[in-house]
């Protein structure tokens, strides 16, 4: 017969525990060994989650930015400084591999070299020379007066504008009456200014475009630049050699070299007095800045300081500096009167590519390869605003005539408006389909004008950001600028040529 078993209750089993026996003890003392592959298995996982660990302890190492700090980490870990063709960038990233590999072997890794280890969580200044804090007072008293004038421009432009759409509203005009004053009348009031703004606009440019094309070097041109009276065009190439153009007839007037690798940009200096003064500024990839006269094919100075291309220049607004972006991954400011350096501005994890100045003088943002920007405080040298948002690298920046908002152009096909009292972007424009090699505000007009390596350049009104008129072209846009009253704008192609674009009663012919 077969086992019998029985259902019933368990309130008599005793679950005490005792202690086993000796040859209970010797049966489980029997163990069944896992297989290889088990073991393989297991080890893998634990080097798996060990791994993991370090890469999370890895990405929150503050790792210095700065290429000295980095070098001399690396030094101290004993590893080689310089790779051949490693940039700032890789070394950083070497140094963050060698102290996660570091962690993994047993050492003591510490996060930076001793002379930064105290230094996480400080707030440290850097003393600076009495021409730099000559140079911050400066600017602080010519800003402020500056902006006061703007603020109290723009408040009677608003004012002007509420006035005069009061006067010509009438019963018929209008489908519903508001109560002037209101927020609701106010909002009408400017949607009916940016109405007609638009349509004055769309009907001045019908008769704008192209006039001409001229064969500017034997090498791609790359940025253009007009005169502060706008009868001349500078436009500079990659063959090292910068051209100044009479804009009307097209005709060359002068040849400026000095520069032994390919110009980068160039730009005139906007308070220029005479042909035989300073009249444009040049960065290169020689890594140098070259400050020219019209009048002469030599430069007047040269700038050094960079230990990479400089890739971008820029004058301040009161003509007494000048700004310079590089791929070493900082900018700098230049006191023109004593060609000396006063400000070697860190704050990019790569190439710096752009530069601009606030109207008013007191700020300065730039943009680079690290798809982030930042707002500077020229006064005071502290970044007052770090801006995101592109996803790609930001290859210009603009600031609008109003003081309180800047373009920012980038290879993700978009430009972003900031506004810097909300310190927040405002509209995000899909202005071309491939990158956006510049933005530019108009001098005197509500407009925007952005150029393409799609082959178009585009104006843009300001008030509501709706595209206004497209120029194609059969290459690509490297570069534009609007001339000082903004009657005619200039651009550069890869193609070698510079285009002139001015109104021609020719041009409606036939619309």
């Amino acid at each position: 017969m077969g086992e019998r078993i029985h259902y019933g209750s368990l309130e008599d089993v005793d679950f005490s525990f005792t202690n086993p026996s000796k040859e209970e003890k010797k049966r489980e003392g029997v163990t069944l060994a896992f297989s290889e592959k088990t073991v393989e298995s297991q080890k893998k996982y634990l080097q798996d989650v060990e791994s993991l660990e370090l890469k999370k302890k890895s990405r929150g190492m503050t790792i210095p930015t700065d290429d000295k700090s980095v070098k001399e980490r690396l030094r101290e870990l004993g590893e080689p400084i310089i790779l051949f063709g490693e940039q700032a960038p890789e070394r950083r990233e070497r140094l963050r591999n060698e102290l996660t590999k570091r962690g993994r072997e047993g050492y003591s890794v510490s996060l930076a070299s001793s002379t930064y280890a105290n230094e996480k969580d400080e707030l440290f200044y850097t003393e600076g020379s009495t021409l730099l804090k000559n140079a911050r007072l400066l600017m602080a008293r010519e800003s402020l007066p500056k902006a006061r004038s703007r603020l109290l421009e723009l408040k009677r432009k608003r004012e002007q504008e509420q006035n005069d759409n009061e006067k010509i509203k009438t019963e018929g005009n209008s489908l519903i009456k508001l109560e002037p004053g209101t927020e609701e009348s106010e909002m009408q009031s400017s949607f009916e200014t940016d109405l007609e703004k638009k349509k004055s606009y769309t009907s001045l440019y019908s008769t704008f475009g192209l006039v001409s094309s001229i064969v500017g070097d034997d090498r791609v041109l790359s940025s253009c630049s007009f005169s502060p009276d706008g009868n001349s065009l500078a436009t500079s190439s990659w063959g090292g050699i910068a051209k100044i153009w009479d804009f009307s007839s097209g005709e060359m007037i002068q040849t400026l070299k000095g520069h032994q690798e390919r110009i980068t940009n160039i730009q005139y200096y906007p308070q220029m007095k005479d042909v035989n003064s300073l009249g444009l500024a040049s960065g290169s990839a020689d890594k140098n800045i070259c400050l020219w006269s019209s009048n002469s094919s030599s430069p007047l100075h040269t700038l050094e300081g960079h230990t990479d291309w400089v890739n971008h220049v820029a004058f301040h607004p009161s003509g007494r500096f000048l700004g310079s972006a590089s791929r070493d991954l900082s900018w700098k400011l230049w006191d023109l009167e004593t060609a000396k350096e006063l400000i070697d501005q860190e704050g990019h994890s790569k190439s710096v590519i752009s530069l601009a100045f606030q109207p008013d003088g007191s700020l300065a943002a730039s943009g680079g390869e690290d798809k982030v920007g930042r707002v500077w405080d020229l006064r005071s040298g502290k970044s007052i605003w770090v801006f995101r948002g592109h996803s790609e690298r930001i290859l210009s920046i603009d600031f609008s005539p109003n003081g309180y908002q800047f373009a920012s152009a980038a290879e993700d096909n978009s430009i972003r408006i900031w506004d810097l009292r909300k310190r927040r972007y405002i509209q995000t424009i899909p202005a071309h389909s491939r990158s956006i090699t510049q933005v530019k505000y108009h001098p005197t007009m509500d407009l925007m004008i952005s150029c393409s390596i799609d082959k178009t350049m585009k104006i843009w009104a300001t008030c509501d950001f709706t595209r206004l008129k497209t120029f194609n072209s059969t290459a690509t846009f490297l570069g534009i600028d609007i001339s000082p009253n903004g009657s005619s704008l200039a651009s550069v192609h890869y193609d070698k040529n510079w285009k002139k674009y001015t109104h021609d009663e020719l041009l409606s012919y036939g619309k």
